[in-house]
């Protein structure tokens, strides 16, 4: 059947209909095969065929409608959602997601039971099946509920790696809409698992709405040291007012990486405020924190260095590197 299917034999079509009608055992590769072929009429006899009698034959060609099946099968697939068969019903919401991805005007929001999906939702995202999961992520960038940050924010953690950059690449897709949900989602995550908050952080492209502003601000003052260097990014992408502030107050931070994602936002802020901070960060223990003072003074023409206080400040050798490059006037 697959060697038909690559070839487009003459009658591939009716020899492979012919073998899923005699072989439901083997109905998910003859399924799929038979959806490779994309001729005129195949998806018509796939259609017929979800009205056998055997489970396992329907799911296979649920499964191949979904792979390669038009806004005909819709109707057919939408009926599927509620059919009593947990088995279906979930290859079925498979299908739909799988269909709307490559023909996203096949099928819309509003042709999806109205509380089928609320239902659904939840218990997806919890389910210890990965294919279950990734559905879940698929629903969640297309639907865009309201909880759906909440609902992402536990696999962008995840041990899956695949998982972990779907549900990755939806929440930042949810954040652009709705900026003010989101901020407040991964505020209340932040203290439960601040690992996946950090990630989620990383996610926000900017920030503009002022809720959204403050609760990143807030965030530059938690607990964890992750927590902190993401929402410090976040504010220097952001900007917007407080920001500076807060980014100063890390420079004093006792973690390092804290520290240089400070300079780093205080240098995109561009703020001449900043300068004595960025230069005290010139002498700091770590490297990479006095390269980011060193690349954030440097962006920052409105303040004027005071090499003198530079080279009392040093106290080893690569402080003193670092307070000749920030005296270099190239």
């Amino acid at each position: 059947a697959e060697a038909l299917a690559t070839l487009r034999a003459p009658r591939a079509c009716d020899a492979i209909s012919e073998c899923l009608a005699e072989r439901p055992d083997l109905a998910g590769p003859l399924a799929l095969a038979l959806a490779r072929l994309e001729e005129p009429g195949t998806e018509e006899l796939l259609i017929d065929r979800l009205g056998e009698e055997e489970s396992v034959v329907r799911v296979a060609v649920i499964r191949a409608l979904g792979g390669g099946g038009s806004q005909r099968c819709k109707p057919e697939l939408l009926r599927f959602l509620q059919c009593g068969e947990p088995a279906q019903e979930g290859e079925a919401l498979r299908a739909i997601v799988r269909l709307h991805e490559r023909i996203p005007q096949a099928v819309t929001a509003a042709d999806l039971p109205s509380d089928f999906i609320e239902r659904r939702l939840a218990t997806l995202v919890e389910s210890r099946d990965r294919s279950a999961r990734l559905t879940a992520v698929s629903l969640l960038a297309w639907l865009r509920p309201v909880g759906g940050p909440l609902l992402l924010l536990g696999l962008l953690d995840s041990s899956d790696r695949a998982l972990r950059a779907r549900a990755r690449e939806a929440f930042g897709v949810i954040a652009s809409s709705d900026e003010r949900a989101t901020l407040e989602a991964i505020a209340l995550a932040s203290d439960r698992v601040p690992s996946a908050a950090a990630a989620a952080l990383d996610r926000v492209a900017a920030v503009r709405d002022e809720q959204a502003c403050a609760r990143c601000l807030e965030l530059t003052a938690h607990d964890d040291a992750s927590v902190r260097e993401r929402a410090a990014a976040l504010a220097g992408r952001s900007g917007g007012p407080g920001a500076a502030e807060a980014l100063l107050s890390l420079t004093e931070d006792p973690v390092g990486h804290v520290r240089g994602q400070a300079a780093e936002g205080l240098g995109l802020l561009r703020w001449a405020g900043a300068g004595p901070a960025l230069e005290a960060l010139l002498s700091d223990s770590y490297p990479d924190v006095r390269q980011a003072a060193l690349a954030a003074l440097r962006s920052i023409r409105e303040h004027e260095v005071d090499a003198g206080a530079l080279f009392d400040r040093a106290r080893d050798g690569s402080a003193r590197a670092a307070a000749l490059r920030a005296c270099d006037p190239r």
